[in-house]
């Protein structure tokens, strides 16, 4: 359904490796490309009460992917 934690991931060329870009206690919101950087600024929701789907209370925080060289997204705030 539409409040379960939605998750991202990068795979490989051969698709035979994925890896989460976001700790998985996290659900993405949204994302934004910024062309100038070469970025992926992901929102997401903290599953703070643990259920395993999204509440408009649950905090809002922002990550950066560096997509020339993509590993885990760093979180901003």
């Amino acid at each position: 359904n539409k409040n379960d934690l939605r998750h991202f991931f990068l795979i490989n060329d051969s698709a035979n490796h994925k890896m989460e870009v976001i700790p998985s206690d996290y659900s993405v919101v949204r994302s934004e490309y910024d062309p100038g950087n070469d970025f992926m600024y992901i929102f997401a929701k903290q599953d703070e009460n643990k259920d395993g789907t999204i509440s408009k209370s649950e905090s809002t925080r922002v990550f950066y992917l560096n997509l020339k060289n993509p590993g885990p997204a760093i979180r901003m705030y």
